[in-house]
């Protein structure tokens, strides 16, 4: 309730004084943070998390192998960040489609690639994920790699 009574006192001073411009970054702000937590706040991302195998198939029973968080990103999106090999093999043999693309561009070999997920990686180029799409930025797997300073995950997926 006190953040809520900060944020309502600084749009009143803003409306008192004309400043739309800040009015507007609140606004940004505040969204930006809204879609943070949205993120992170599928029920696949907490089984994913934990590892925990029975949950995710669980979860198969009620929503699509490739629903997708705030930002568009996937369960096999957020089990290969973090370096879940056992999920991403476990959502691939469910049928989630592995170069699916998130608003921001990413696919799961991005952002295994962003995380330096080694074992990932290797699993997704085996089972054809395409090293040539690229993010939002123009950049492929491999350009992140080498923006992360990881020549070695760079050349696995060039």
């Amino acid at each position: 309730m006190n953040k809520q009574i900060k944020v309502l006192t600084m749009v009143i001073a803003c409306l008192m004084t004309h400043h739309v411009k800040a009015i507007e970054e609140l606004s940004k702000s505040e969204q930006e943070k809204t879609n943070r937590n949205t993120i992170r706040s599928t029920p696949f991302y907490e089984a994913i998390v934990d590892n925990n195998a029975p949950s995710v198939l669980a979860l198969l029973e009620s929503f699509s192998i490739n629903s997708v968080d705030g930002v568009g990103r996937t369960p096999l999106m957020e089990a290969a960040l973090l370096g879940r090999t056992d999920m991403v093999l476990l959502l691939l043999d469910s049928g989630a489609n592995i170069d699916m693309q998130s608003m921001y561009g990413e696919t799961a070999l991005i952002r295994a690639a962003y995380a330096s997920q080694r074992d990932v990686i290797v699993v997704l180029l085996e089972r054809g994920a395409d090293k040539t799409l690229v993010d939002g930025n123009g950049n492929p797997a491999r350009m992140i790699a080498l923006f992360e300073g990881r020549n070695d995950i760079a050349d696995l997926v060039s």
